[in-house]
């Protein structure tokens, strides 16, 4: 965890971060879409590693800094959409266990 804490007090951030390198313009769903599919890339490189722990560890460890830097209200937020993406993850999940027994069952899935 100190690599971690070494990493994150060296990365340049604010305003020496954006003079050094200003970003172009992205929507909300481009830089969603960016981070998405960068964070699919480190889970899968570290599952195909034999080591999700890790990364588990790591994006866990990223939040609570983000959380308490930006303070209680942050962390409670946090949590909430941690928590709104699991609903939402059980219940496609649960959707597509009810079409596929409906489909097995010869029903039309509801």
């Amino acid at each position: 965890m100190e690599e971690l804490v070494k990493a994150e007090n060296t990365a340049p951030r604010g305003a020496a971060a954006a003079a050094a390198e200003k970003p172009a313009p992205l929507t909300v769903q481009e830089l969603q879409d960016r981070y998405v599919e960068q964070m699919n890339a480190l889970a899968d490189d570290a599952n195909g590693r034999g080591m999700l722990q890790v990364f588990v560890e790591v994006a866990a460890w990223k939040l609570a800094a983000i959380a308490h830097r930006c303070g209680p209200v942050a962390a409670g937020d946090v949590l909430r959409q941690l928590g709104n993406h699991l609903y939402a993850m059980a219940l496609r999940a649960e959707a597509q266990r009810e079409a596929d027994e409906a489909r097995r069952e010869g029903r039309k899935p509801s």
